[in-house]
């Protein structure tokens, strides 16, 4: 029976193998020392080729050493004959040949070609080996903002690290300063002499003894120097009380300077010190070298806010690169306005139109941290200025951050502009993000030309307390020249018209995450005519449906609401709502999340708990990657999107069960 099942056996294999191939189960093992001493060593390596069979083999290729290309002791070595059985060692001193604190030996064996190996996985073998260090290695290195605001505390962090095995015992690590004037919430065991920050720490482990524990930040916050465009520097060295020999990595520079400043000390229409002539002399800004700002540093006295109200229109910025900050008048006075920023810049004095501030600078322009209102025009209007191919700083440098746009100084109460925010500008990419955009006469942002643009965690048509306020006319509007906008992660709600409009003209323009809630007309309204059947779609000669929400139930033995659907397209969004709109279309007062289709565009989205009697809406989003277009500045998480997306109008809205 025996010798049946081995004649058998042989038969099968003969006739599942190609007639030429034989088979030889080659197996590699290593020897190698568990430790290194020192940096300078040879490493004995002896590497033993085994043939497990059941044939010779013939050709067979080694490769062994260290994972570095100097310490390869052969890389595709020719073996001889090996019979069934048999084995085959080989040997060398490895070089270490520069300065690691683990190596990585290998060993590697392949048969010819014509030759089986049924069993490839013990083909290779490797091993880490830890070298001995008799002294630890400190690494440094500093993260700190490369311009700041004279006069005041910026973030300052060092980072130490100790690279070798070796704990590092008593390390120091002194920095010295130029041009700084103090320094703030030093860490207990850090001291300051002077422009010298002396920091100790007991010990920092090493590679070997604790891999997560090894990097150490310090962090503290440094004055700087009260004066504009200046040089600020600082110097990091580290060492150990038990030696370190490498210590070309022991120390660190870091370069930085302050802003050139222009200051606003006081509400005066004109004059030193005024907005106005900060304004004028910002336009001497260059696109290169140091960036400019306009600060605010008006003494309070017993005002909560700082109303600056001019008689005539301010005049336009124009310069390289302007940054507007109003929050720098909180950061040298305190926060005297617990309910919003402490700088309001006010219309009331103009008696013909005008905007409020009108940003053409040509390389980067920031508004942050003001209250904007009673302008007969746009609280900010974003203008066209030409579009330089010298600037030194990033698009995300064009910003509207942190702003109350049509409110009072509470954020509570109207106190209107026309507009809220006007974009016209098709030069570059806006980021709108983190304002008040409420209380307007017209629509909230306007958005009439631009190049791509991102407006995120705005609260537009809702007050600070995310309480009715509304706009006049759409939340959102998009012309028929407005490009590649994304409108995500806001709160919009409470205007008159639509909370999104989209011109026909307008195209590649994408919403999701937003809250829609009791805007006059849809929610996100495509030619302004109401509900609409297709909408462009970034898929040229094609057009984009809203999705059809089929069923949405409750199921009690999971806890979860089961929403299934059809017409889908890339995304879709989903979102639930206390009460339908009129229209029987959307809104999306909450965001429930999104499902992506199957190949036949049917989609099912599962929600936790019980959403019994709520009604349930979505849209759908469509992507077209393109690889060289790129649509928006990056998000806040720093991605940059890539895609042509559109998305469409709200579907009918359906109540759960």
């Amino acid at each position: 029976m025996t010798r049946l099942r081995w004649y058998l056996g042989s038969l099968i294999l003969l006739f599942t193998l190609p007639a030429a191939a034989s088979i030889s189960d080659l197996r590699v093992t290593l020897q190698a020392p568990d430790r290194v001493e020192g940096w300078s060593e040879k490493v004995p390596l002896s590497v033993t080729v085994k043939n497990i069979g059941p044939d010779a083999v013939t050709g067979a290729r080694l490769g062994f050493g260290l994972a570095t290309p100097d310490s390869v002791c052969a890389s595709d070595k020719p073996l001889p004959l090996i019979e069934p059985g048999a084995s085959l060692s080989e040997s060398c001193n490895a070089q270490i040949v520069f300065q690691p604190y683990t190596l990585f030996a290998y060993a590697r064996v392949d048969a010819p070609e014509g030759v089986t190996d049924p069993f490839p996985n013990d083909n290779f073998v490797s091993k880490n080996i830890p070298v001995s260090t008799p002294s630890p290695d400190l690494s440094v290195g500093i993260a700190a903002p490369t311009t700041v605001d004279p006069g005041l505390s910026f973030p300052f962090t060092i980072s130490v690290a100790n690279i070798a095995h070796t704990v590092a015992q008593n390390v120091q690590l002194v920095t010295t300063f130029m041009n700084v004037s103090g320094f703030r919430n030093l860490p207990s065991y850090c001291s300051a002499s002077g422009s010298t920050v002396t920091c100790t720490l007991d010990t920092l482990e090493g590679w070997e003894t604790q891999f997560t524990g090894r990097f150490t930040t310090i962090q503290f916050e440094a004055v700087a120097v009260d004066a504009s465009q200046t040089r600020i520097s600082a110097t990091v060295v580290a060492s150990a009380e038990n030696g370190d020999p490498n210590t070309d990595n022991n120390h660190s520079q870091y370069n930085g300077t302050t802003y050139r400043t222009f200051f606003v000390t006081n509400r005066d229409d004109s004059g030193k010190g005024s907005l106005r002539t900060a304004i004028t002399a910002s336009a001497t800004c260059s696109e290169t070298g140091t960036p400019c700002k306009i600060a605010f540093r008006i003494p309070p006295g017993a005002d909560a806010v700082q109303i600056i109200a001019p008689a005539t229109r301010l005049p336009r910025l124009v310069g390289g690169t302007t940054i507007v900050d109003g929050e720098t008048q909180t950061r040298y006075f305190g926060d005297t306005n617990p309910s919003g920023p402490e700088v309001m810049l006010s219309g009331r004095n103009l008696d013909a139109g005008g905007n409020g501030l009108e940003i053409a600078t040509s390389c980067a322009g920031v508004v942050r941290g003001l209250i904007i209102n009673n302008f007969f025009g746009a609280g900010i209007y974003l203008a066209s200025s030409r579009a330089s191919h010298v600037c030194s700083f990033a698009p995300t440098d064009w910003a509207v951050t942190g702003n109350y746009i049509g409110t009072d100084a509470t954020g509570t109460q109207a106190a209107q502009n026309v507009r809220g925010i006007v974009v016209n500008d098709a030069a570059h990419a806006w980021l709108i993000r983190d304002n008040i955009i409420s209380g307007n006469s017209n629509s909230g942002v306007y958005v009439a030309m631009c190049a791509s643009g991102l407006i995120e965690k705005n609260k537009i048509g809702l007050d600070a307390n995310l309480k009715p306020l509304g706009n006049g006319a759409s939340g959102i509007y998009l012309g028929a020249a407005a490009t590649g906008t994304d409108a995500n992660d806001n709160y919009i709600g409470f205007n008159r018209h639509a909370g999104i409009s989209i011109d026909s003209a307008s195209r590649l323009n994408a919403f999701a995450g937003n809250s829609f809630q009791a805007n006059g007309s849809l929610a996100i309204d495509y030619n302004l005519d109401g509900v609409t059947d297709t909408m462009p779609s970034p898929v040229y000669n094609n057009v984009l449906r809203k999705p059809v929400i089929a069923s949405a139930r409750y199921d009690a033995a999971s806890d979860t609401t089961i929403i299934e659907g059809t017409d889908g397209a890339t995304t879709v969004n989903v979102y639930a709502n206390d009460a339908p709109d009129p229209s029987g279309y959307g809104e999306g007062q909450y965001v429930l999340g999104e499902a992506h289709p199957n190949v036949t565009n049917s989609w099912t989205f599962v929600a936790h708990g019980n959403l019994t009697g709520k009604w349930i809406a979505a849209t759908n989003t469509v992507s077209y990657y393109t690889g060289w277009l790129v649509q928006g500045p990056p998000r806040s998480d720093g991605s940059w999107q890539g895609f042509l997306t559109s998305t469409s109008e709200f579907s009918r809205a359906v109540q759960a069960q």
